[in-house]
């Protein structure tokens, strides 16, 4: 089956009595069979077209001497230099493959025209790899010139980035560190470094004036991109939207709680972390993921009560995950230290008080929140800022009736619970009903902060009539609210008309 033509480019045929010896001479193979070769008509505009090509797995030859191939991976090497690639959103692929060719300019000239495509509208991860070959086939990230790393970065500005084994050049760091807008980039463990140990890189992202954006570093202390000189400063001295990191050893563990960044996603292993650390730590970040990777049961009430404890004291949060893992159970966690987390956890919530998502979804391999739950019900329903709570599940066995969350939403009309899928949690009848009237509830709070004193009345009335008509709470919830609409209602009705009980009565 042959790709149709399409209104944004055209694929044409190449059929192999009419291909070159260059072209003869790649011979790609997807899974076993033979992949049929096609060029460009007309260049395609943007990446939506690649998707339904993709799924034909095809081989897409560039005047260049290079080849496109689309349909993931599986491809036979042609022993030439390539580059694979996948585009990814939100963990679904779009669609990936390979940029073969002779020379690594070739493939960085694809590489950066392809790449520079957009795809309207949408916000998607560009993963690039470089394996599967032999050494003299590995593309070299040097071969990138600064202005195609600019081009490409620039096309896609909200596009995230992983590139995998390779190296940045003292040029293309500047580049990745001064673009005009906040990047979103993966470092990964082994993989990716700096040929200066990243002093262009971090030199650059310190003077910035803004926000270097979102960066993930997925590696421990010894595996970083960067020398520990330069990741001390760039933790020390750059500005970051989100920060990702994971297992820095015990030197620089403290480091990342004083960063300089908006929300920080933070694992330790609690082998390296000593509860004194604590005491008069300081973490400037409103919004933190923590958790807590343990390697033996001793610590287990230590460190993550020594933390929950500090985040009391500190008391300024607005968004808390909080995970504890333990891959090697020994011995069951005793009642004695899972109460005493709960408690401290109870105890963040109190303290908390601009606290507006919390997050417990993580830790049910090591640690079940369930038997804690009613306790933090409690907690939270109290609590005046509290809207997004995550539990790994509900308790039905314990609270078949739903008691515990009834009892919370009742409190706090704000909430919404849900389970570690992101699904709300619910009876299917009562509990919708309540969210329901704590919507009214919201939306009747809306009303009274309507600045038209002569437009609130026929809001109200036009909720009466159309969502609590036949809802007498949601009724008598927008009627207290607005006594004052009320009571106009009332001085404009002709009660002479209105029969007086008395007269009801004796009709009957």
């Amino acid at each position: 089956m042959e790709p149709e033509e399409d209104e944004k480019f055209v694929l044409e045929h190449i059929p192999e009595e009419r291909q070159s010896a260059a072209q003869k001479a790649f011979r790609p193979r997807s899974f076993g069979s033979r992949l049929e070769m096609y060029r460009f008509v007309k260049d395609p505009s943007d990446l939506i077209g690649f998707e339904w090509v993709n799924k034909m797995h095809v081989a897409i030859w560039r005047d260049n001497g290079t080849l496109i191939c689309l349909g993931g991976a599986g491809f036979e090497a042609y022993w030439d230099r390539k580059v694979d690639y996948i585009f990814e959103k939100a963990g679904v692929y779009h669609f990936e493959g390979s940029i073969y060719g002779k020379t690594d300019a070739a493939i960085a000239e694809t590489a950066t025209w392809f790449w520079s495509l957009q795809r309207p509208g949408e916000d998607s991860i560009l993963k690039t790899f470089v394996f599967d070959a032999r050494e003299d086939q590995i593309f070299d990230f040097a071969a990138l010139q600064p202005e195609q790393l600019a081009r490409i970065l620039d096309s896609n500005p909200a596009r995230r980035y992983s590139f995998t084994r390779g190296s940045w050049n003292t040029a293309q760091s500047i580049i990745l560190a001064s673009r005009p807008y906040p990047l979103k980039w993966k470092f990964t463990e082994n993989s990716f470094a700096f040929e200066d140990d990243g002093t262009a890189f971090v030199d650059t992202l310190v003077n910035r004036h803004s926000s270097f954006g979102s960066v993930h570093f997925d590696s421990d202390t010894d595996s970083m991109p960067l020398s520990r000189e330069n990741f001390t400063r760039l933790l020390k001295f750059g500005t970051f939207d989100k920060l990702k990191l994971e297992y820095l050893d015990e030197e620089m563990i403290l480091l990342p709680f004083a960063a300089k960044v908006h929300e920080l996603n933070y694992t330790i292993n609690a082998r390296d972390f000593q509860p004194e650390h604590l005491k008069s730590l300081n973490i400037n970040t409103r919004k933190i993921t923590m958790e807590i990777s343990l390697t033996d049961m001793s610590d287990w009430k230590r460190i993550p009560v020594s933390f929950l404890n500090r985040f009391s004291e500190i008391g300024t949060f607005e968004k808390l995950d909080f995970i504890v893992e333990c891959w090697d159970l020994r011995e069951p966690i005793d009642e004695n230290k899972a109460n005493s987390v709960a408690e401290a956890m109870i105890s963040v919530i109190k303290a908390n008080r601009c606290l507006k998502h919390l997050g417990l979804n993580h830790s049910y391999f090591t640690f079940d929140w369930l038997p804690h739950l009613q306790s933090i019900f409690e907690a939270a329903g109290d609590h005046k800022c509290l809207h997004e709570l995550i539990v790994p599940a509900y308790p039905e066995q314990e609270d078949p009736d739903f008691s515990w969350l009834k009892r919370l939403l009742s409190r706090n009309r704000s909430i919404t619970v849900l389970d570690r899928r992101g699904d709300k949690i619910t009876d299917g009848f009562s509990i919708d009903r309540l969210y329901a009237l704590n919507r009214c509830y919201h939306g009747s709070a809306a009303l009274m902060k309507e600045e038209s004193t002569s437009l609130r009345p026929q809001l109200v009335a036009t909720a009466l009539q159309k969502n609590a008509s036949e809802k007498f709470d949601h009724a008598a919830l927008l009627l207290a609210n607005h006594l004052d609409v009320l009571s106009e209602f009332m001085h404009g009705a002709d009660l002479e008309d209105v029969p007086c009980a008395g007269e009801l009565q004796s009709e009957h």
